[in-house]
């Protein structure tokens, strides 16, 4: 199986899960693209445009699975990338803002 893993903001806890899944599962063939942990807010909107134009080739390799973090632009980089558009997906949600502790601030 041919699974692409997507982390768009490859933070040091998200590193972790990311070295930890492939390590799990060595019997899959994984190509793993990330993006430095820097510009938040660039990241989270221009993630699809720099993979898209940047990485084109790799991403219309043909995979079986896809696999990113809540943090990939997946609706435009499935719009921008059409070899990606009927591949399945699993997005991990490393953290749920809605059941984040407050701070009490």
């Amino acid at each position: 199986m041919k699974i692409l893993l997507l982390s768009a903001y490859d933070a040091l806890s998200h590193q972790y899960w990311r070295k930890g899944l492939v390590r799990a599962f060595p019997e899959y063939d994984w190509t793993v693209l990330t993006l430095p942990p820097r510009y938040f807010s660039w990241r989270l909107r221009g993630n699809s445009l720099t993979w898209a134009y940047s990485k084109r080739e790799v991403l219309s390799a043909g995979y079986d699975l896809l696999i990113c973090t809540s943090m990939t632009d997946l609706s435009a980089l499935k719009g921008m990338v059409p070899a990606l558009a009927n591949v399945p997906v699993l997005c991990y949600f490393h953290e749920n803002q809605f059941a984040y502790p407050a701070s009490g601030q």
